[in-house]
């Protein structure tokens, strides 16, 4: 029966010490933010994103667009494409930034309305990363998250990195609304 808890034990020490853990912290969402106001941002069909610093050591030239078109909302929320090039249709201001390597701890101001005065450090073999919901230049959620350095866009690992990301970021699903009640309606 023993040898059973040092099993677990081995177990749980060695997907501890894995290279691919991902660690969330600050989670901050005001109290305002919930699945109705991400649906109203996405019922266009597009949300901008934008993205500031370097995720990798070798960036490709054009892996903003990448990250972007690589992010994804749930299933509860209208099907939208997240990019860092929005037509009019989208709701530009309402938008998703992710501000990587940053040289400290960004504060609600410089995520939303200062981002292009940040600095931004390498950390060698991490890539870490704020991400926030924006409306205008107010926060209305932001998650930091760490994760080890990835190749570049397109690497499993990353990806799956960006969806924790996204998780904790946007609000759980609300019970007692439909999931998609603006799906495909115009001016929704």
């Amino acid at each position: 029966m023993m040898w059973r808890y040092g099993v677990a034990g081995v177990a749980i020490g060695m997907l501890a010490g894995c290279a691919g853990v991902v660690t969330v912290s600050n989670i901050y969402q005001v109290k305002p933010y919930s699945q109705s106001l991400v649906q109203h941002v996405a019922a266009p069909g597009e949300v901008a994103v934008e993205v500031a610093g370097n995720a990798f050591a070798d960036p490709p030239a054009d892996y903003r667009e990448e990250i972007a078109a690589s992010l994804s909302l749930p299933g509860w929320l209208p099907p939208a494409r997240l990019t860092t090039r929005p037509s009019e249709r989208a709701r530009a201001s309402q938008r998703i930034v992710l501000a990587f390597n940053p040289e400290r701890v960004l504060g609600d101001e410089a995520l939303c309305g200062r981002i292009g005065e940040v600095a931004f450090a390498a950390y060698p073999g991490r890539t870490r990363v704020q991400v926030a919901m924006c409306a205008g230049d107010r926060l209305v959620a932001s998650v930091r998250a760490e994760v080890p350095a990835a190749a570049g866009p397109g690497d499993p690992a990353f990806d799956d990195f960006l969806d924790q990301v996204m998780l904790n970021l946007l609000p759980p699903r609300e019970p007692f609304l439909p999931p998609t009640p603006c799906a495909g309606a115009p001016g929704c």
